[in-house]
């Protein structure tokens, strides 16, 4: 008994972290600097950029470029 409380205590706490984590909005600076953590090349075309942020608009994508 003592060890499932333990391990749904356990399932409790990730998944609260997980929902904190994925909520985080970020800043056309950010996805800027996230993006050449992502790509290994010196040049990148907009489609890369955008299949890598899927939540923005073409909008949003035009502006952070």
């Amino acid at each position: 008994m003592f060890f499932i409380e333990f391990m749904l205590e356990i399932i409790l706490k990730s998944l609260t972290e997980l929902m904190n984590i994925q909520n985080v909005n970020l800043t056309n600076v950010d996805r800027i600097n996230l993006f050449e953590t992502f790509i290994k090349e010196d040049y990148f075309i907009r489609k890369e950029y955008l299949l890598n942020f899927k939540e923005i608009s073409s909008a949003t994508e035009s502006r952070d470029l």
